[in-house]
């Protein structure tokens, strides 16, 4: 038997050489970036430019255009008129400018039991000694807003200025048409006896006719809050007090005690139930109820 040569050549598998040179190049082949997060990063930066520029043009807009308010300022019409004040409150207009009030002894005793309550205004003026004054005039209204007392003091002590200025007195009127000192502090203690009297500084009043009266029959438009000044939420002047809630503001403010205790009568008719309540809280610790006759 012949002997079969298998001349088949067998496959040889041939292994890639390795070199450092090969090695290099695998190691710092570097791979591609995402190109997706390119893409998010793009449109972040475009997304803030863009709301970058629509702040600045509103910036610019709002810096060229003028605020203009759509609010209508309310128009106050302001009462000048002393008697037409008068007639708004149902009291009888008086003459500012009339004689003194000087009731005989008949009048005086009936005075008291006249009114509920009595409204006073004193004019203080400066004597003799340091920081020193007297009384030098006073008024008193009912409270129908009549005057039944109005008279001129004339001091025990030596004037040193009537400070006409917010007194409208002068030496001179005090020594001719003024009485002595202790007859009207006698007449003026009788009729505001046990009586509330309304009045703007009242401290200052008592002090001058040197009379002492129950606190709690005091209405002192000082000591009132609803009459403080919104802004610094303390006393006011009383021609402060009745522009803003009376509405009351002439065009020129002349010194009268007879105009001054009719607005006290009026500012107390027209926040009797408030100040009554504020009183009574006050020095009894209740409140009243505002609603309640």
């Amino acid at each position: 038997m012949k002997k079969q040569i298998n001349n088949s050549k067998k496959t040889e598998v041939i292994k890639p050489e390795v070199t450092k040179e090969t090695v290099s190049k695998t190691v710092t082949k570097t791979a591609p970036v995402n190109s997706n997060w390119n893409k998010i990063k793009e449109k972040i930066k475009n997304k803030n430019s863009a709301y970058q520029k629509k702040k600045e043009t509103k910036a610019k807009l709002k810096s060229a255009t003028p605020y203009t308010s759509t609010k209508v300022e309310e128009v106050i019409t302001y009462i000048k008129d002393f008697d037409e004040l008068c007639n708004k409150y149902e009291i009888e207009p008086i003459e500012l400018n009339s004689d003194l009030v000087v009731p005989s002894d008949k009048e005086l005793s009936k005075i008291n039991e006249s009114s509920s309550f009595f409204s006073i205004d004193c004019k203080i003026i400066q004597i003799e000694g340091t920081n020193k004054s007297a009384l030098g005039k006073i008024c008193i209204c009912n409270q129908n807003g009549e005057i039944v007392y109005e008279r001129i003091s004339k001091p025990m002590e030596k004037i040193i200025d009537c400070r006409g200025k917010f007194t409208g007195l002068t030496k001179d009127i005090v020594n001719k048409q003024g009485a002595e000192f202790l007859e009207i502090q006698k007449q003026v203690e009788k009729i505001i006896r046990n009586k509330i009297i309304i009045g703007h500084d009242l401290t200052y009043d008592l002090k001058a006719l040197k009379l002492v009266h129950k606190k709690k029959l005091l209405r002192d438009a000082t000591q009132f809050p609803t009459f403080f000044n919104p802004e610094t939420n303390s006393e006011d002047s009383l021609k402060s007090i009745v522009k803003r809630e009376l509405l009351f503001s002439p065009d020129k403010w002349d010194i009268s005690g007879k105009r001054d205790t009719v607005l006290n009568v009026i500012l107390y008719k027209k926040y009797k139930k408030e100040w009554e309540a504020f009183i009574n809280n006050k020095f009894y610790g209740n409140k009243i109820n505002n609603n309640s006759k």
